[in-house]
């Protein structure tokens, strides 16, 4: 039985490698954006949002193809701070975001070979928005996010399954929201990635990765001033590993499809339901069902 599970473990390396940034073992981007998100209140203004995800992968998938019968199923919390303010006539704000996560995978053979379950505090995020278009009017935004994630999470370098990372992380993210008519919007979330180096990687190895890319599209329709549907898609690109300077050729280039509901009770507080799914995946472990839950509350 040790040398079974042994050889699951090498074979989930380059499957698991690299997995990424949203805890949960999500290939999605670093980031998960919602609609709406790169609309900025006036300066003064703060706001908090709290999210709870339910997240379910089977896999995992080398070049397209299912090559196990893994099921990973995740559950998060996070907590989201956001001041707003203005210097130089631009708009900006400040962001961290601190998350809670629990990941267990089954069967019993691969459980084994992943560490099972893990749980606790995932890596933090600190980053600043500004907006270098702020068009009311007219209905148009586009802002840019530089952030940075510290290797602060929890982390256990003998086992594949973990919260943390172990490295560092650097993200770039722009965020474009246009309106198409008197109640339709199109978000544009581009992303980049620029990974540290994780020298302590299922048992001691050196895990880097290449830089990532992401773009995530939304186009909303508002049928009343209480309530909005959205239609979403992701496209994730790069992001393949090399393993004690080993190339796995294992980039994730997996599809995501999204359908929500935002529902604003007032001004100040705002509700959104969103379900997922990916709708292919080249290597790694593909999102059966996502739902996520997201209450804001702006002061």
């Amino acid at each position: 039985m040790g040398g079974f599970k042994q050889w699951r473990a090498r074979a989930l390396l380059a499957g698991l490698a690299g997995l990424a940034m949203i805890p949960g073992m999500s290939r999605a981007a670093v980031n998960d954006l919602f609609p709406g998100d790169y609309y900025p209140l006036p300066a003064g203004s703060q706001s908090v949002a709290f999210y709870v995800y339910e997240r379910g992968f089977t896999g995992p998938y080398t070049r397209g193809v299912k090559t196990g019968n893994a099921e990973l199923t995740s559950h998060v919390l996070a907590l989201r701070y956001v001041r707003f303010f203005e210097a130089g006539g631009v708009r900006m704000a400040p962001v961290a975001v601190v998350n809670w996560a629990s990941t267990s995978a089954t069967p019993a053979a691969w459980a084994a070979a992943l560490g099972g379950h893990a749980a606790g505090l995932g890596d933090p995020r600190l980053g600043l928005t500004v907006w270098g278009l702020n068009d009311k009017e007219a209905g148009r935004f586009l802002g840019v996010t530089g952030m940075v994630i510290p290797p602060l999470g929890d982390y256990d370098g003998h086992r594949l399954l973990n919260i943390g990372e172990n490295r560092w992380r650097y993200v770039l993210n722009g965020g474009f929201i246009s309106r198409l008519g008197d109640d339709v919007f199109l978000d544009l979330l581009p992303e980049f990635v620029w990974y540290g180096v994780n020298d302590d990687y299922a048992g001691g190895r050196r895990l880097e990765q290449e830089p990532s890319h992401a773009l995530t599209g939304y186009l909303r329709y508002r049928w009343n001033p209480q309530w909005q549907v959205h239609l979403g898609g992701q496209w994730n690109g790069g992001g393949a590993t090399v393993i004690n300077g080993v190339g796995q050729n294992n980039p994730p280039e997996n599809q995501r499809l999204m359908l929500g509901f935002t529902h604003l009770t007032d001004n100040k507080n705002q509700w959104m339901l969103r379900l997922a799914a990916d709708a292919a995946t080249e290597n790694g472990y593909r999102a059966q069902r996502e739902l996520a839950l997201r209450y804001v509350i702006a002061f």
